[in-house]
Protein backbone atom coordinates (compact mmCIF):
# COMPACT_ATOMS: atom_id res chain seq x y z
CA UNK A 1 0.00 0.00 0.00
CA UNK A 2 1.10 3.62 -0.64
CA UNK A 3 1.90 5.80 2.33
CA UNK A 4 2.00 9.44 1.20
CA UNK A 5 2.51 10.76 4.69
CA UNK A 6 5.86 9.01 5.20
CA UNK A 7 7.48 10.55 2.13
CA UNK A 8 6.20 13.98 3.12
CA UNK A 9 7.55 13.65 6.65
CA UNK A 10 10.96 12.46 5.45
CA UNK A 11 11.10 15.46 3.13
CA UNK A 12 10.15 17.79 5.99
CA UNK A 13 12.78 16.29 8.29
CA UNK A 14 15.42 16.56 5.56
CA UNK A 15 14.68 20.26 5.24
CA UNK A 16 15.06 20.68 8.97
CA UNK A 17 18.38 18.82 8.96
CA UNK A 18 19.75 21.26 6.40
CA UNK A 19 19.04 24.33 8.53
CA UNK A 20 22.09 26.12 9.97
CA UNK A 21 22.98 25.28 13.55
CA UNK A 22 21.81 28.64 14.91
CA UNK A 23 18.40 28.19 13.21
CA UNK A 24 17.99 24.70 14.64
CA UNK A 25 18.69 26.01 18.13
CA UNK A 26 16.20 28.82 17.65
CA UNK A 27 13.46 26.48 16.46
CA UNK A 28 14.17 23.77 19.02
CA UNK A 29 14.65 25.30 22.45
CA UNK A 30 13.82 22.04 24.26
CA UNK A 31 14.96 19.03 22.21
CA UNK A 32 14.04 15.51 23.28
CA UNK A 33 16.93 14.16 25.39
CA UNK A 34 18.17 10.58 25.09
CA UNK A 35 16.82 9.63 28.51
CA UNK A 36 13.29 10.60 27.46
CA UNK A 37 13.45 9.18 23.92
CA UNK A 38 12.67 5.50 24.72
CA UNK A 39 9.42 6.30 26.54
CA UNK A 40 8.42 8.78 23.84
CA UNK A 41 9.12 6.21 21.11
CA UNK A 42 7.27 3.50 23.00
CA UNK A 43 4.16 5.67 23.40
CA UNK A 44 3.93 6.50 19.70
CA UNK A 45 4.97 3.05 18.47
CA UNK A 46 2.20 1.53 20.58
CA UNK A 47 -0.32 3.62 18.65
CA UNK A 48 0.95 2.14 15.40
CA UNK A 49 0.90 -1.38 16.78
CA UNK A 50 -2.65 -0.85 18.04
CA UNK A 51 -3.72 -0.03 14.48
CA UNK A 52 -2.13 -3.22 13.25
CA UNK A 53 -2.87 -5.70 16.03
CA UNK A 54 -5.42 -4.16 18.38
CA UNK A 55 -4.82 -2.29 21.60
CA UNK A 56 -4.30 -5.25 23.96
CA UNK A 57 -1.20 -7.37 24.54
CA UNK A 58 1.49 -5.07 23.13
CA UNK A 59 4.94 -5.02 24.74
CA UNK A 60 7.79 -2.88 23.37
CA UNK A 61 11.26 -3.62 24.75
CA UNK A 62 15.00 -3.58 24.00
CA UNK A 63 14.76 -0.05 22.62
CA UNK A 64 18.03 1.01 20.99
CA UNK A 65 18.88 4.58 19.95
CA UNK A 66 21.15 5.24 16.96
CA UNK A 67 21.67 8.98 16.36
CA UNK A 68 21.78 9.95 12.71
CA UNK A 69 22.56 13.62 13.35
CA UNK A 70 21.67 16.26 15.94
CA UNK A 71 17.93 15.92 15.23
CA UNK A 72 17.13 12.50 13.74
CA UNK A 73 17.51 9.27 15.73
CA UNK A 74 16.98 5.80 14.33
CA UNK A 75 15.24 3.66 16.94
CA UNK A 76 15.20 -0.14 16.89
CA UNK A 77 13.02 -2.15 19.24
CA UNK A 78 11.42 -5.52 19.73
CA UNK A 79 7.64 -5.69 19.75
CA UNK A 80 5.79 -8.59 21.31
CA UNK A 81 2.14 -8.96 20.40
CA UNK A 82 -0.10 -11.33 22.34
CA UNK A 83 -3.60 -12.14 21.15
CA UNK A 84 -5.57 -14.51 23.36
CA UNK A 85 -7.43 -16.04 20.40
CA UNK A 86 -4.20 -16.80 18.53
CA UNK A 87 -2.34 -18.45 21.40
CA UNK A 88 1.42 -17.90 21.48
CA UNK A 89 2.82 -14.34 21.35
CA UNK A 90 4.68 -13.12 18.28
CA UNK A 91 7.87 -11.05 18.49
CA UNK A 92 9.54 -8.98 15.78
CA UNK A 93 11.87 -6.01 15.31
CA UNK A 94 10.61 -2.60 14.27
CA UNK A 95 12.59 0.46 13.21
CA UNK A 96 11.44 4.05 13.56
CA UNK A 97 12.85 7.51 12.79
CA UNK A 98 12.44 9.98 15.63
CA UNK A 99 12.91 13.76 15.50
CA UNK A 100 14.44 15.12 18.71
CA UNK A 101 13.10 18.60 18.02
CA UNK A 102 9.59 17.92 16.76
CA UNK A 103 8.98 14.63 18.56
CA UNK A 104 7.55 13.10 15.40
CA UNK A 105 8.01 9.40 14.68
CA UNK A 106 7.97 7.64 11.31
CA UNK A 107 7.32 3.94 11.83
CA UNK A 108 5.95 1.18 9.58
CA UNK A 109 5.17 3.75 6.87
CA UNK A 110 3.10 6.04 9.11
CA UNK A 111 3.99 9.37 10.67
CA UNK A 112 2.90 10.16 14.23
CA UNK A 113 3.07 13.64 15.72
CA UNK A 114 4.36 14.14 19.26
CA UNK A 115 0.79 14.51 20.59
CA UNK A 116 -0.27 11.14 19.16
CA UNK A 117 -2.04 12.31 16.02
CA UNK A 118 -1.61 10.20 12.89
CA UNK A 119 -0.54 12.22 9.86
CA UNK A 120 -2.25 10.58 6.90
CA UNK A 121 -4.46 11.68 4.00
CA UNK A 122 -8.15 11.56 4.82
CA UNK A 123 -10.99 11.74 2.34
CA UNK A 124 -14.69 12.44 2.48
CA UNK A 125 -16.96 10.43 0.19
CA UNK A 126 -17.24 13.50 -2.02
CA UNK A 127 -13.46 13.45 -2.53
CA UNK A 128 -13.38 9.86 -3.76
CA UNK A 129 -15.47 9.74 -6.96
CA UNK A 130 -17.39 6.57 -7.74
CA UNK A 131 -19.64 4.26 -5.79
CA UNK A 132 -20.43 0.65 -5.15
CA UNK A 133 -22.88 -1.77 -3.61
CA UNK A 134 -23.43 -1.53 0.14
CA UNK A 135 -23.94 -4.24 2.74
CA UNK A 136 -24.51 -3.79 6.48
CA UNK A 137 -26.43 -1.45 8.74
CA UNK A 138 -25.73 2.25 9.12
CA UNK A 139 -25.31 1.81 12.88
CA UNK A 140 -22.57 -0.83 12.52
CA UNK A 141 -19.47 0.10 14.56
CA UNK A 142 -17.13 -0.16 11.56
CA UNK A 143 -17.69 1.54 8.20
CA UNK A 144 -15.35 0.79 5.29
CA UNK A 145 -15.08 1.25 1.54
CA UNK A 146 -13.32 -1.60 -0.26
CA UNK A 147 -11.95 -1.40 -3.80
CA UNK A 148 -11.99 -4.93 -5.24
CA UNK A 149 -11.13 -6.61 -8.52
CA UNK A 150 -12.94 -9.70 -9.77
CA UNK A 151 -9.65 -11.39 -10.76
CA UNK A 152 -7.96 -10.77 -7.40
CA UNK A 153 -7.83 -13.80 -5.03
CA UNK A 154 -7.01 -11.54 -2.06
CA UNK A 155 -10.18 -9.57 -2.79
CA UNK A 156 -12.19 -12.79 -2.73
CA UNK A 157 -10.82 -13.63 0.71
CA UNK A 158 -11.65 -10.14 1.94
CA UNK A 159 -15.21 -10.54 0.66
CA UNK A 160 -15.49 -13.83 2.55
CA UNK A 161 -14.23 -12.29 5.79
CA UNK A 162 -16.53 -9.31 5.33
CA UNK A 163 -19.55 -11.58 4.98
CA UNK A 164 -18.77 -13.19 8.35
CA UNK A 165 -18.51 -9.77 10.03
CA UNK A 166 -21.77 -8.70 8.37
CA UNK A 167 -23.56 -11.66 9.92
CA UNK A 168 -22.46 -10.37 13.33
CA UNK A 169 -23.62 -6.83 12.59
CA UNK A 170 -20.07 -5.57 13.02
CA UNK A 171 -19.58 -4.00 9.61
CA UNK A 172 -21.02 -1.70 6.98
CA UNK A 173 -19.07 -2.04 3.74
CA UNK A 174 -19.28 -0.52 0.29
CA UNK A 175 -17.75 -2.68 -2.44
CA UNK A 176 -16.40 -0.64 -5.34
CA UNK A 177 -15.41 -2.73 -8.34
CA UNK A 178 -12.25 -1.72 -10.19
CA UNK A 179 -10.36 -3.04 -13.22
CA UNK A 180 -6.78 -3.50 -12.06
CA UNK A 181 -6.12 -6.98 -13.40
CA UNK A 182 -8.31 -6.87 -16.49
CA UNK A 183 -10.11 -4.40 -18.71
CA UNK A 184 -13.27 -2.62 -17.63
CA UNK A 185 -15.21 -4.65 -20.20
CA UNK A 186 -13.90 -7.90 -18.69
CA UNK A 187 -14.65 -6.58 -15.19
CA UNK A 188 -18.27 -5.82 -16.03
CA UNK A 189 -18.61 -9.26 -17.55
CA UNK A 190 -17.32 -10.88 -14.37
CA UNK A 191 -19.56 -8.92 -12.00
CA UNK A 192 -22.48 -8.02 -14.29
CA UNK A 193 -22.62 -4.72 -12.46
CA UNK A 194 -25.18 -3.25 -14.85
CA UNK A 195 -27.69 -5.94 -13.80
CA UNK A 196 -27.49 -5.06 -10.09
CA UNK A 197 -29.77 -3.02 -7.86
CA UNK A 198 -27.17 -0.26 -8.02
CA UNK A 199 -28.57 0.71 -11.43
CA UNK A 200 -32.12 -0.55 -11.52
CA UNK A 201 -34.94 -1.76 -9.32
CA UNK A 202 -36.74 -3.89 -11.88
CA UNK A 203 -37.72 -7.44 -10.88
CA UNK A 204 -34.84 -9.86 -11.27
CA UNK A 205 -32.08 -7.31 -10.67
CA UNK A 206 -29.05 -8.79 -8.94
CA UNK A 207 -28.79 -8.06 -5.22
CA UNK A 208 -25.51 -7.41 -3.45
CA UNK A 209 -25.04 -11.04 -2.45
CA UNK A 210 -25.69 -12.22 -6.00
CA UNK A 211 -23.23 -9.66 -7.29
CA UNK A 212 -20.52 -10.77 -4.84
CA UNK A 213 -21.07 -14.38 -5.90
CA UNK A 214 -20.43 -13.31 -9.49
CA UNK A 215 -17.32 -11.30 -8.59
CA UNK A 216 -16.02 -14.22 -6.55
CA UNK A 217 -15.87 -16.57 -9.55
CA UNK A 218 -12.62 -14.96 -10.85
CA UNK A 219 -13.98 -14.70 -14.38
CA UNK A 220 -17.19 -15.36 -16.24
CA UNK A 221 -17.88 -17.14 -19.51
CA UNK A 222 -21.52 -16.03 -19.64
CA UNK A 223 -22.67 -13.81 -22.48
CA UNK A 224 -23.47 -10.20 -21.62
CA UNK A 225 -25.88 -7.74 -23.21
CA UNK A 226 -23.75 -4.78 -24.23
CA UNK A 227 -26.93 -3.05 -25.44
CA UNK A 228 -28.66 -3.22 -22.06
CA UNK A 229 -29.92 0.18 -20.82
CA UNK A 230 -27.44 0.41 -17.93
CA UNK A 231 -24.43 -1.27 -19.52
CA UNK A 232 -22.58 1.91 -20.51
CA UNK A 233 -23.31 3.54 -17.13
CA UNK A 234 -21.89 0.54 -15.28
CA UNK A 235 -18.86 0.46 -17.56
CA UNK A 236 -18.23 4.14 -16.85
CA UNK A 237 -18.61 3.55 -13.10
CA UNK A 238 -15.97 0.80 -13.09
CA UNK A 239 -13.62 3.13 -14.92
CA UNK A 240 -14.37 5.94 -12.46
CA UNK A 241 -13.68 3.65 -9.49
CA UNK A 242 -10.43 2.54 -11.12
CA UNK A 243 -9.33 6.11 -11.78
CA UNK A 244 -10.13 7.06 -8.18
CA UNK A 245 -8.02 4.21 -6.83
CA UNK A 246 -5.13 5.11 -9.15
CA UNK A 247 -5.18 8.89 -9.20
CA UNK A 248 -6.80 9.97 -5.92
CA UNK A 249 -5.78 7.22 -3.49
CA UNK A 250 -2.60 6.27 -5.38
CA UNK A 251 -3.29 2.60 -4.78
CA UNK A 252 -0.92 0.20 -6.52
CA UNK A 253 -2.66 -3.05 -5.57
CA UNK A 254 -6.05 -4.35 -4.48
CA UNK A 255 -7.87 -4.92 -2.25
CA UNK A 256 -7.65 -1.36 -0.99
CA UNK A 257 -9.65 -0.49 2.10
CA UNK A 258 -10.68 2.89 3.46
CA UNK A 259 -11.91 2.97 7.04
CA UNK A 260 -14.14 5.68 8.49
CA UNK A 261 -11.63 7.43 10.74
CA UNK A 262 -13.55 10.52 11.85
CA UNK A 263 -17.30 10.02 12.07
CA UNK A 264 -17.88 13.66 12.98
CA UNK A 265 -16.49 14.82 9.63
CA UNK A 266 -17.17 11.69 7.58
CA UNK A 267 -13.48 11.26 6.77
CA UNK A 268 -11.98 7.98 5.59
CA UNK A 269 -8.31 6.95 5.51
CA UNK A 270 -6.47 4.12 3.80
CA UNK A 271 -5.49 1.13 5.90
CA UNK A 272 -2.18 -0.70 5.75
CA UNK A 273 -1.95 -4.46 5.17
CA UNK A 274 -1.59 -5.40 8.86
CA UNK A 275 -4.46 -3.15 9.90
CA UNK A 276 -6.59 -4.58 7.11
CA UNK A 277 -5.89 -8.08 8.37
CA UNK A 278 -6.86 -7.09 11.92
CA UNK A 279 -10.12 -5.50 10.76
CA UNK A 280 -11.29 -8.44 8.67
CA UNK A 281 -9.77 -11.29 10.69
CA UNK A 282 -10.24 -10.14 14.31
CA UNK A 283 -10.13 -13.69 15.67
CA UNK A 284 -6.68 -14.49 14.28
Amino acid sequence: MMHIQSSFAIFAISLFIQLPAFAAEALCAHPLVDSAAPAHFSRLARLQMALEYGAAGIDIRKIELHPVDRDVVRVDAIVQVTKVEAGNPASFWITGWLSRCQGTLIVRGNTWLADGRLVTPRFTVQQIPGRGLVLGKDDAPLHVIAFVDSRCPHCHRLIGYARELLKKGALRIEFRQVAYLETAIEAIKDGRLYETELFNTRPGALGVEDYLDMVGELNSTLEIDAHAPDYEKALALIQTNTNTAHDVLHVSAVPAVLVLDKKSTGEYRLTGLNEMNRIFQPDL
